[in-house]
């Protein structure tokens, strides 16, 4: 214990003969544990935490690739393909699609832009994610009035989480 001690007191005064250098290895050690800390919590969230769907194991996301650029990354952004490929998968059970979209929201006040998804009408059904208050998409809203189903955080953040939000009606990109 006593050389344990003698090389500790050793240490911590070459570190201080060295204040420069001490602070910089200091700021390099605690850049890079938060670095690793940050990307091990990132990779353990998209990788190995189970998703919040009901079978989430069994979930396939399909992407599309460009050949002519294969160094950009895959995307599923063509309705056609959804259409094309839904009838002719056999080996799911379900296939949904969502498509990133952007949206501005209007009335109340400002108008607010935030980055949503169009969905096809049986995705909550597909992933089994019931919603928190009114209801999902049903068949009949494709050929009735525009529906909506909003997240969370848009109904925390832009209606304060009020209990009244089914049924009212939003003004989304100009549209009611």
């Amino acid at each position: 214990m006593g050389t344990l001690v003698r090389d500790f007191h050793h240490a911590f005064r070459v570190l201080r003969r060295a204040p420069a250098f001490t602070a910089t290895t200091v700021l390099i050690l605690a850049l890079a544990i938060g670095t690793n800390t940050a990307m091990f919590s990132i990779v353990d969230a998209w990788l190995f935490r189970p998703l919040h769907f009901k079978d989430s194991g069994q979930i396939v996301i399909a992407l599309r690739g460009d050949l002519k650029h294969p160094g950009e990354i895959p995307i599923f952004d063509f309705y056609r393909d959804y259409l094309d490929w839904k009838p002719a998968a056999r080996s799911f059970q379900g296939m949904s699609a969502m498509f990133w979209h952007d949206f501005t929201i209007t009335g109340a006040g400002e108008a607010d832009h935030f980055l949503g998804m169009a969905v096809t009408a049986d995705l909550f059904d597909t992933l089994g994610v019931p919603p928190e208050l009114g209801r999902t998409f049903a068949p009949s809203d494709l050929t009735g009035p525009p529906a909506v189903v909003i997240g969370h955080q848009l109904w925390q953040e832009r209606f304060g989480g009020s209990r009244d939000i089914v049924g009212r009606i939003l003004t989304l990109n100009s549209k009611s």
